[in-house]
């Protein structure tokens, strides 16, 4: 996912180079060939996310081309030219047949087929959908609770299982890292649910006025090669601001790097386009924006704030289930596993909301006295649903019964589900001699 959001970023970059007008033949083979070897990369990868914000990249540099660069010089060059010469000559019939042979003779036509048609049938696959909805709204939770400053940098990678019950525990963050299973996939939510309505919405402002200012300056461009450089790094940002929605590759540096650098580029071409007269952006303008990002933090706090409104949501089960099989003698290694459905009967994820009280010697005689169960060999385990989803897992409890002790062991467990509503469930198993 990385690499492909990497590729679409330079995408636009590498092909309007070209469909511009370059002197040099060995320049134009150079450019054709890094195109092509640039988009095949790109479709190779195989990645959703990465392929729609390299298509938007592609439209919106389609858009901003045949709106900026024609007029009357473009159109005597088309007038010197037949058709046939401009069909053979043009650089997207180069690429796209490098891209096809390349393709076809690789072998990788079934597998870029399969992956494209799910694109139709997104919404259908709840392994990846399903799972990235209950981050997003999860985010917004966490936004609804601390909306003006969010919960600090990396909060939503240290805590997001409270709200979504999916990925890790803050523990084993802190202890091994994380992976995508604790990531949002989406980063206006989770940038929102960190530093608040302050933070997201100046980074909204920020892009906003930032592509503002590629638009005006776009229209005051005189020179060819000021125009290129424009449209070419705002059809980037634009692309990536679109893959961002469901991408978790910009949560890591080198990816965001990329965009900032694409972004600096842009502005350094702003300021080339006239040195004597700056491109300024009128007050109409900077009005516009300041609503848009008033109403885009408004709605994201007033949606997570519904989505924490339990009404006419049913409670869930919670229960305690063994997943070893008795009679249990001393000794034996024991096994339970927390099961979770909600309202409408659907198994949802127990780990992380699962939380284990320390297992107990229980007699159910009057003014009986509760005797913890002494052994080192306890551990707590996730264990995913599948292989294919593994955001969810189960919260499971291990542990080795003392030689010797024999008696009535209880496990009990508290359970937080999506509206924060607390479940308790228990288990009691018989330890008898052998």
């Amino acid at each position: 996912e990385s690499i492909g959001s990497l590729l679409a970023l330079v995408l636009p970059l590498s092909l309007i180079l070209c469909f511009r007008n370059l002197s040099s033949g060995k320049i134009k083979l150079f450019a054709y060939s890094t195109s092509i070897i640039i988009s095949f990369a790109w479709i190779m990868v195989r990645c959703r996310s990465a392929w729609l914000g390299g298509i938007v990249g592609l439209i919106v540099t389609a858009i901003l081309m045949m709106k900026f660069t024609g007029g009357k010089e473009a159109k005597q060059r088309t007038n010197r030219k037949n058709i046939v010469s401009q069909v053979v000559g043009s650089p997207l019939l180069w690429i796209v047949g490098g891209i096809i042979v390349i393709a076809t003779f690789g072998g990788l036509g079934p597998a870029l087929v399969g992956r494209a048609s799910s694109l139709g049938s997104i919404l259908e696959d709840s392994s990846s959908l399903d799972g990235r909805v209950i981050m997003w709204q999860g985010a917004l939770r966490m936004l609804s609770e601390k909306p003006i400053f969010g919960w600090g940098l990396g909060g939503y990678l240290l805590l997001q299982g409270r709200w979504t019950n999916l990925g890790d525990s803050p523990e084993q963050v802190i202890l091994y890292g994380t992976g995508h299973q604790n990531i949002a996939h989406n980063y206006y939510v989770q940038w929102f649910a960190d530093t608040g309505v302050v933070g997201g919405g100046l980074l909204l402002l920020s892009v906003c006025v930032l592509l503002a200012f590629g638009l005006k300056a776009l229209r005051l461009a005189r020179q060819t090669e000021d125009r290129t450089l424009l449209i070419a790094c705002a059809a980037a940002l634009t692309g990536a601001l679109v893959e961002v929605n469901g991408s978790p590759a910009f949560q890591f540096c080198g990816v965001w790097a990329i965009f900032w650098a694409i972004a600096g580029a842009l502005m350094s071409g702003v300021r080339e386009v006239d040195h004597d007269t700056p491109v300024r952006l009128a007050p109409s303008t900077y009005a516009i924006i300041l609503v848009f990002v008033a109403s885009v933090c408004g709605s994201l706090v007033w949606y997570g704030n519904r989505l924490w409104d339990p009404r006419g949501a049913p409670r869930g089960i919670f229960q305690i289930v063994e997943e070893t099989k008795g009679p249990y003698y001393p000794g034996d290694r024991v096994r339970w596993r927390a099961l979770y459905r909600d309202g409408n009967g659907k198994e949802r994820g127990s780990h992380p909301a699962t939380k284990w009280v320390e297992p107990v010697w229980v007699d159910f005689k009057p003014k009986a006295e509760l005797r913890p169960v002494k052994t080192q060999e306890i551990s707590l385990l996730r264990a995913v649903f599948s292989t294919s989803d593994y955001l969810r897992g189960y919260s499971e409890l291990s542990l080795r019964l003392p030689a010797g002790e024999t008696g009535m062991v209880q496990i009990q467990a508290t359970f937080s589900d999506q509206f924060g509503r607390n479940y308790v469930g228990s288990r009691v198993i018989e330890v008898i001699k052998k």
